[in-house]
């Protein structure tokens, strides 16, 4: 499994993330935001055909602490972190294939950002 919603799979994810070192794909979202819910099954869908990949869902207003004191104004902000560091963090347009072309371009990358919460990893709790 490679795709968890952290409010309601929240064991499961810490679970996972405990032994995972690969690319770690977040979408803050917000249960009452339109777009974010048009968005979510495209975004699962991506996590299917990406399976080396983890992929987390998450509800700002129930999981405000895996934004690590940072706001979120704008729906999809996308993060994409590893053990390196945080690679993206940033509003998207609500189209899927935007945040694939990011994912095949940071293939290999190392490139690392300053913007963006802390691992989900410590934000868990594990």
């Amino acid at each position: 499994m490679n795709f968890f919603d952290a409010q309601t799979q929240r064991v499961d994810l810490i679970d996972r993330l405990s032994s995972y070192s690969g690319l770690v794909v977040a979408c803050y979202c917000a249960v009452w935001c339109d777009t974010c819910n048009q968005y979510r099954p495209a975004f699962e869908s991506l996590a299917a055909r990406k399976p080396e990949q983890l992929f987390v869902w998450i509800d700002i207003d129930e999981s405000e602490e895996l934004l690590d004191d940072l706001d979120v104004e704008n729906f999809p902000t996308i993060l994409i972190q590893s053990e390196t560091g945080n690679h993206f963090f940033g509003t998207m347009l609500p189209h899927v294939e935007h945040l694939e072309r990011l994912l095949a371009g940071l293939e290999g990358s190392t490139d690392v950002v300053e913007d963006g919460p802390g691992p989900l990893k410590e934000l868990l709790g594990n």
